[in-house]
C-alpha cells in the first residue's frame, strides 16, 4: 500500500470514529441542538455565544452548564453577564413582577436567562419568558 493511500485511509477512519463518537455519545440524537452546540457544551469547539444561549432553551440538560458553578465560571464559559438593570425593558419588567426581586441574580449576557445565586454559587437558571 502506497503512503498516500495510507493517509487516505486513516482520514476516513478519523472522520468514521469521530461521526460515530457524535452519534452514541449524544444523550437524544433527535434533541433540537446542533451537533455544534453539543461540542461547545462539552469543551471541544468554541461556538457564538449567543447562539449557544438560544440552542440551550432545546437542551434537556442546559442546567448543567449553569447548577453549581460561580459566577466567575459562567463568565468564563458565557463571555459575560448583567445585573438585570442592564437587561431589557421586558426583562427588567417581568423581574419587577417576579419572586427573585429581593435574591442575587443576574442574565447570562444579553438573553432571557436568569441565574439565581444562592451562597455564590448558582442555584436555578430561568427562562425569562411570558410574564
Amino acid at each position: 500500500m502506497t503512503r498516500g493511500r495510507l493517509i487516505a485511509l486513516l482520514a476516513v477512519a478519523l472522520c468514521g470514529i469521530v461521526l460515530a463518537v457524535i452519534v452514541f455519545l449524544r444523550p437524544d440524537p433527535i434533541e433540537a441542538t446542533s451537533v455544534r452546540y453539543w461540542a461547545w457544551k462539552h469543551g471541544l469547539v468554541k461556538m457564538d455565544l449567543d447562539r449557544a444561549l438560544n440552542e440551550m432553551v432545546n437542551d434537556p440538560g442546559r442546567d448543567s452548564l449553569v447548577l453549581g458553578k460561580t459566577e466567575p465560571e459562567l463568565k468564563a464559559k458565557f463571555g459575560f453577564t448583567l445585573p438585570v438593570e442592564q437587561a431589557s425593558s421586558y426583562v427588567q419588567y417581568c423581574y419587577k413582577n417576579s419572586q427573585y426581586t429581593k435574591d442575587h441574580v443576574f442574565m447570562l449576557r444579553h438573553s432571557n436567562w436568569m441565574v439565581l445565586m444562592r451562597d455564590g454559587k448558582a442555584a436555578e437558571l430561568l427562562r425569562v419568558s411570558g410574564c
